[in-house]
């Protein structure tokens, strides 16, 4: 889903998924067993979508005083 900018090594995932779950931001939603591995699904909880919203609003804050910063209007320092 990131086009490859993101990266996780799998104990970073389960531990991440983890703590998200225990942080009520993220409920299991199913289990299976594929190829005799266990797999496990999950949905975010409303806790979990508020919680998505405001980070994204937070970034997009942050993108944009970088983006006013790097306009023309700003100035260009020489190199």
């Amino acid at each position: 889903m990131s086009g490859g900018r993101l990266r996780l090594a799998v104990g970073m995932l389960y531990g991440a998924l983890d703590r998200l779950a225990g942080d009520g931001l993220i409920a299991v939603d199913g289990e299976e067993t594929v190829q005799g591995r266990p797999r496990r699904y999950y949905r975010l909880t409303e806790d979990g979508h508020r919680a998505v919203t405001r980070e994204a609003a937070r970034m997009e804050q942050a993108a944009r005083v970088v983006m006013d910063r790097a306009s023309p209007a700003a100035g260009i320092a020489p190199a």
